[in-house]
C-alpha cells in the first residue's frame, strides 16, 4: 500500500486545488479535498455518507449544515 502520493498527482479541476479519493489514492477510506476562498468567499457541496472535517489553514470560517443527522457521539 502506498502511503503518499508523488509531487503533482493531488492536483484537481474545479473549485478544488488539491482533491484526493480513496480511489484516486488507492487507499481505503480517507480523502482530502483543498478549496481556495477569497475573503467573504463561500463552499457549499454535499456530504454524501461521509464524515467531514473543516480545518482553515489560514484565517477562519464559519460551517453550516442542513440536515444535521450521524451518530451522537
Amino acid at each position: 500500500m502506498t502511503y503518499h502520493l508523488p509531487a503533482g498527482k493531488a492536483a484537481a479541476d474545479g473549485p478544488y486545488a488539491v482533491d484526493v479519493t480513496p480511489e484516486s489514492a488507492g487507499w481505503g477510506y480517507s480523502s482530502l479535498r483543498v478549496v481556495n476562498l477569497a475573503p467573504g468567499g463561500s463552499h457549499t457541496f454535499d456530504s454524501g455518507g461521509s464524515e467531514w472535517i473543516v480545518l482553515p489553514l489560514s484565517g477562519g470560517c464559519t460551517v453550516a449544515t442542513a440536515d444535521d443527522f450521524g451518530r451522537e457521539t
